[in-house]
């Protein structure tokens, strides 16, 4: 090569290294990656201007620049090195050690490169071979370079798939360098080097690499994120074959070695569930019983054959069992609420019953009158005594006193039921008889028809069977709702001229009870807020007192 030639040549590598030094420092993120490839640069400069030196001082470059060509030779390799671990591991910076043990090559090339005009290690005397200083030299750097090659090398192997091109970029400009080298090497110090050149071109290489971000790429490769996924992943082809799963999956199927056999041999309960589409399923693996959610997709090739299905299988057991505990404790609580709602109508009514005659009770009377009323019909109120039950009570005991109560509410509940009425225990030995869109001698028939079937009464005792008559006292009503007191307090006046008059007989009010303004009682009996009505109808039908 023209000596002039080589010379433009070296000229333009220091010039683009010094461009490409100048963008990396402007341009790449500071870095360990970016000091050692800027070491890198400035390492090449320095060689390409010993060979300058050689060729402007006349004579072939190798041999007259061969000491600054070791010096700058062994800098690349060591910061090559360098950025070889840095662009491995992310995470690496070098201590001191390291630094120390990447110094020691240079050093020994700087010291041989002073001492070689007497000891020609680097060169031989007369100039024509390498001394055995430099092929020490070659040895070392093809190592280190080879070492780091397969360090990028490895990283290839861990990269996303979208890096796997940058990667092997960085092992294309990594290879170009030794390759010349290899070839000046074989060339010997009488013919040109063209390494200079050649790493000024890796060089750029390297920087578009930086520019790119492959320093930032997070060393993983596609079968460790597949392996470390929570879910199952299958991959099966057409044919329903198991040709790929990851390490949940196969703990998922527990039988051995799934891949490379049918889906069904592994769990036909599994293979139906993935032929059914998306969807939870309960089924029987080999690592037990399981809920899975199951999703699937074809995966086909640029012509749209199919060439698999992707199914990803997601163990949903917890959260289904939980979703059964939740929707049983809902069960439960539905039934507890319901129990309570029976409980409260069962507690309500019995608040509404009297517990010795199993008759509805003034409470009850509270809310049934009102509402008659408010009906705008006639309502007639039959007041019922048990004449002389307090004498029952003396002579034959409490215990015939109740037995009383409860066949005088028998009779008076079925013949009250038969007349369209109903019975309120009004208090003691007091029955209300309540009619609606009667007549008063509708009424008054009912109350002798109460009366006499009581009358007809002998109720068991200690010493004899005891008798009963009953006394009643009949009101009709014709007005507002609020007026009930005065209809009740009516057929109770009624009542007591009954029993004043005799007892065992019915007494009526001649005429409906009708609202007045309220006014001080007058007298005796007469209640407030109404007129007393002038009483009369009295019989002596059936016993005549007792």
């Amino acid at each position: 090569m023209n000596a002039q030639v080589e010379a433009v040549v070296y000229v333009l590598t220091i010039v683009v290294v010094a461009a490409l030094v100048g963008t990396v420092l402007r341009r790449v993120r500071r870095s360990t990656r970016r000091s050692a490839f800027v070491i890198v640069l400035v390492g090449v400069a320095a060689w390409a201007a010993s060979d300058v030196v050689a060729v402007l001082a006349g004579g072939p470059a190798p041999g007259r620049a061969l000491g600054g060509v070791a010096v700058s030779g062994a800098t690349v390799v060591a910061a090559a090195v360098g950025l070889a671990a840095g662009m491995s591991d992310a995470t690496w910076r070098p201590g001191w050690r390291a630094r120390v043990a990447l110094s020691v090559h240079p050093a020994a090339m700087l010291a041989l490169a002073v001492t070689d005009g007497r000891t020609h290690l680097l060169l031989s005397a007369d100039g024509r071979s390498f001394g055995p200083g430099f092929w020490a030299h070659a040895v070392v750097s093809f190592g280190l370079l080879g070492v780091s090659g397969f360090a990028i090398a490895r990283r290839r192997r861990t990269a996303p798939v979208l890096r796997t091109p940058l990667v092997s970029a960085a092992l294309a400009a990594w290879a170009v360098p030794a390759l010349g080298a290899g070839v000046g090497l074989v060339l010997g110090p009488g013919g040109p080097d063209p390494v200079a050149p050649l790493l000024a071109a890796s060089g750029l290489l390297a920087g578009v690499l930086l520019r790119r971000g492959l320093d930032r790429v997070v060393p993983v490769a596609r079968a460790q994120v597949f392996e470390v996924l929570a879910d199952a992943i299958l991959v099966l082809d057409p044919d329903g074959v198991l040709v790929d799963a990851n390490r949940v999956a196969r703990e998922l199927l527990g039988n051995g070695r799934p891949v490379g056999r049918s889906l069904r041999s592994s769990s036909v309960a599994l293979a139906d569930a993935v032929g059914a589409g998306p969807g939870e399923y309960a089924v029987e693996v080999g690592a037990g019983r399981r809920v899975l959610e199951v999703s699937s997709a074809p995966m086909t090739d640029h012509l749209g054959r199919l060439l698999c299905h992707l199914v990803v299988l997601r163990d949903v057991s917890a959260a289904a069992e939980s979703r059964a505990r939740l929707a049983r404790a809902h069960e439960e609580l539905a039934h507890a609420v319901a129990a309570g709602d029976r409980l409260r109508a069962e507690l309500a009514e019995r608040v509404l019953h009297d517990s010795a005659t199993g008759l509805r009770n003034r409470r009850y009377l509270s809310q049934r009158l009102p509402a008659l009323l408010a009906r705008g019909e006639r309502v007639a109120a039959i007041m019922v005594d048990i004449d002389h039950l307090k004498r029952v009570n003396a002579t034959y005991g409490h215990a015939a006193g109740d037995r009383v109560l409860v066949a005088v509410a028998q009779v008076l509940a079925s013949r009250a039921r038969a007349a369209g009425g109903e019975v309120v225990r009004y208090g003691g030995a007091e029955f209300l008889v309540l009619l609606s869109g009667v007549e008063p001698e509708g009424a008054r028939a009912v109350a002798e028809d109460l009366r006499h079937g009581c009358a007809r009464l002998a109720v068991p005792a200690r010493e004899g069977m005891v008798e009963i008559t009953v006394s009643a006292g009949v009101a009709t009503w014709c007005a507002r709702a609020d007026d009930g007191d005065a209809l009740l307090d009516a057929a109770d006046a009624a009542l007591h001229e009954a029993k004043r008059t005799g007892r065992d007989r019915t007494v009526c009010a001649e005429r409906a009870v009708v609202p007045t303004q309220r006014s001080d009682r007058p007298s005796g009996l007469e209640p407030r807020g109404f007129s007393y009505p002038r009483l009369g109808g009295v019989d002596h039908l059936g016993h005549s007192g007792v």
